[in-house]
């Protein structure tokens, strides 16, 4: 499973950088790294709280929130797989996120969840960034 996750996102990457030299009329890097770490709404600063808003909003397709709890890195990933995302209707149920446990160790947490659209354990990388806790996908590919 960690060797799809790390060539979907190698892919998303790439084509991203491509895409990248296409386009025109978009804001500027600057300017969209900016606005995608403002978070969308007020959560508390722990790799749980953040792990849970990032992954409903990302399951959710909103993910111009979930970009708002990423790193810049991640930021960027999250931008390239909206692209290949259809907008959703609202669902007539959202799914949730619900947290199993959280190992931190320094400035780096391993937050394990389950979703409400599959129950398989799953984990996620957060990174504390200038004291605040981001999501950190790109991490989980080193």
């Amino acid at each position: 499973m960690s060797k799809l996750i790390k060539i979907f996102f190698s892919a998303l990457l790439f084509i991203g950088i491509l895409s990248c030299c296409t386009l025109s009329g978009k804001k500027s890097d600057k300017e969209t790294t900016t606005e995608a770490l403002k978070p969308a709404k007020k959560v508390d600063n722990t790799p749980e709280a953040v792990a849970t808003a990032f992954l409903e909003a990302f399951y959710n397709g909103n993910f111009t929130e979930a970009k708002s709890y990423c790193s810049e890195d991640t930021s960027d990933l999250i931008e390239m797989a909206s692209t290949f995302s259809e907008p959703k209707e609202d669902a007539a149920e959202k799914v949730t996120v619900t947290i199993v446990s959280t190992e931190i160790k320094e400035k780096t947490a391993t937050v394990q969840y389950t979703a409400s659209n599959d129950t398989r354990n799953k984990s996620i990388l957060a990174k504390e960034v200038d004291g605040q806790w981001k999501i950190d996908l790109a991490k989980e590919q080193s």
